[in-house]
């Protein structure tokens, strides 16, 4: 029983490493955009930070880091079970590349650097939190996390896979939308956002092929590329590939997928204090 149920639903957020100059000189910190914070809250929830734990006693992390395939495995179902037990939903962020080797690929030389225990710490965040049926929000790597932990594979670099996508990686217009996507009739997005929405756009890598139990239900409408995807029957599993928190305010229609993602927590947090 979640002991927080009477609360607004508390929202773990995955965070990412950097290294960054402060007044401290260069300091390793966890860091999360305050765009998703301000999503999470302007819809009603408690936003929680959540960074990786420390199962890698000896091995060097961070940026860039080697960590051997066999420690891909370090999080136990119950030590994850046990960071997720006082949340009522997932929300996963954007960030590096993921490591190609979670999906059985070679790294290709547009692959950009991981963040290994990111990787490993995130992608046994979202098999404990579909199984568990926790409602979950993906968002551009966030995508990419659920559907490789799900056993899908990605696009290293969508202009080599894909020539006839327009460039995705605008990063030169990232509060401004840059494309159309068309979403599928009668799925969870497009109850939310409707057929049509424009979206941002901040990636240079994409879904290849679907993860187990995963269901695309966007594309961008000219080169057939999935812009989101979701998990049907399950209480709340979407994923996109654009950044609606850059573009979310309180009442608008990007904001409207944080609402109804802290809905689906509420909704969550009632059901387990029943049972």
């Amino acid at each position: 029983m979640n002991p927080f149920s009477s609360q607004p639903p508390r929202i773990a957020i995955s965070a990412c490493y950097q290294e960054l100059d402060t007044f401290l000189g260069h300091t390793p910190m966890y860091t999360i955009a305050r765009w998703y914070v301000d999503s999470v809250r302007w819809a009603g929830g408690i936003p929680h930070l959540v960074v990786p734990q420390a199962v890698s006693e000896g091995i060097e992390v961070g940026l860039g880091a080697a960590l051997p395939l066999d420690r891909f495995d370090a999080y136990t179902d119950a030590a994850v079970e046990h960071i997720l037990a006082p949340f009522d939903g997932l929300l996963l962020t954007g960030g590096d590349d993921i490591d190609p080797a979670h999906y059985g690929h070679d790294r290709d030389q547009a692959t950009k650097e991981n963040d290994v225990e990111r990787d490993i710490f995130e992608l046994a965040l979202t098999k404990h939190a579909v199984a568990s049926g926790l409602p979950i929000l993906a968002i551009c790597r966030g995508l990419q996390i659920l559907n490789v932990a799900l056993g899908g594979s990605l696009y290293q670099h969508v202009p080599d896979a894909i020539p006839t996508a327009a460039d995705h990686d605008r990063v030169d217009i990232p509060f401004e939308v840059a494309h159309p996507v068309s979403i599928a009739p009668g799925s969870q997005l497009e109850m939310i956002l409707g057929e049509h929405q424009m979206v941002n756009s901040i990636h240079h890598q994409a879904v290849a092929t679907l993860g187990v139990g995963l269901a695309a239900v966007a594309w961008q409408p000219e080169s057939g590329l999935i812009e989101g995807i979701e998990m049907p029957g399950h209480t709340f599993c979407v994923g996109v590939q654009w950044h609606p928190e850059m573009l979310a305010r309180p009442g608008n229609d990007y904001e409207k997928l944080f609402e109804s993602f802290v809905e689906a927590a509420r909704q969550h947090s009632q059901a387990v204090l029943v049972h």
